[in-house]
């Protein structure tokens, strides 16, 4: 800019000068231009003043100019999170819920862990918290405006009291393949099965530490779970009595998830860096695996 400034200062000083030699000229009874040596005087001159002027301002901000090279580029993160609240706000206006279009599940007491729907009864989810409950929730129509039905929901609850309910925060559920039963498994190490209509059916004992993970086999008649005590349990509830069908101890470490591939055959995977593939009725693995650098969180298989 001070280039510029100098530049049209040239300019000017150069026009001056012609018209100044111009006026004498003319006064003499002749036109004469400016010479060489006036033009190259005039822009030495002004290119000193613009220098001067340059380093004045310079000095004067030496201490906050950034030379823009050495600015930093801001990344998109950085410019979201310099966003003002206002811009946040215009940003969020076209894919903001409305009021009407959501529905609050509000009765739990503690946090909530985990949540599923049901898979034949649409209509109906259920939730498991820290406050030793889980809940099932109907839905009175296809959309958050039409509320639950009666307002409420289904109480499961974990502990008959409030010294009772310590240490039954409910850590995982699942819903059985036809939708009539709830599994759930808690801190206390203790699995339950209950009817859709919340009535407790089955109560299952065996694990010796908090149960991370709950899955039905297709049939329904086998519940698999998997434990802090690095075991994992194939249950059958298929009777009035539920009971351990295998018990399986290959893990050298919490098993943290499982997932059936067939009625008979699952896989777990633990802290221990490992995944085994198990099978009912086999006393050892029908395959192992490891190769992961730390501890394995979750075990999917391909559903086709």
């Amino acid at each position: 800019e001070l280039m510029d400034m100098a530049a049209a200062r040239l300019e000017a000083k150069a026009d001056t000068a012609e018209g100044t030699k111009a006026a004498a000229g003319a006064a003499d009874g002749g036109a004469v231009g400016p010479t060489a040596m006036d033009v190259d005087g005039a822009a030495a001159a002004a290119s000193q003043q613009a220098q001067q002027q340059q380093d004045k301002a310079g000095s004067s901000n030496s201490n906050n100019a950034v030379p823009l090279a050495d600015q930093p580029v801001q990344t998109a993160q950085q410019r979201q999170a310099t966003m003002t609240e206002e811009e946040a706000e215009r940003l969020d206006l076209p894919t903001r819920c409305k009021p009407d279009e959501v529905l609050e599940l509000n009765q739990h007491t503690s946090e909530v862990f985990m949540c599923a729907w049901n898979p034949i009864h649409t209509n109906l989810i259920a939730t498991g918290s820290g406050d030793a409950s889980a809940r099932i929730w109907e839905m009175a129509g296809p959309d958050a405006r039409a509320g639950l039905v009666g307002g409420t929901s289904r109480l499961l609850q974990h502990g008959t009291n409030a010294s009772d309910k310590k240490n039954k925060d409910v850590t995982t559920l699942e819903w059985s393949p036809n939708g009539e039963m709830l599994a759930t498994g808690s801190y206390d190490g203790v699995a339950r099965v209950w009817r859709r209509t919340g009535s407790l059916l089955h109560t299952l004992r065996s694990h010796r530490g908090p149960i991370f993970s709950l899955k039905w086999n297709k049939t329904g008649n086998y519940l698999l779970s998997g434990s802090y005590d690095k075991s994992t349990i194939v249950w059958d509830v298929s009777g009035d009595v539920g009971f351990v069908k295998q018990q399986f101890n290959f893990h050298e470490a919490p098993a943290l998830d499982v997932d059936w591939k067939d009625d008979v055959t699952f896989a777990s995977c633990s802290t221990d860096m490992a995944v085994h593939v198990c099978q009912v009725g086999s006393d050892r693995p029908l395959r192992s695996y490891a190769g992961h650098a730390d501890e394995v969180n979750a075990v999917k298989w391909d559903p086709s």
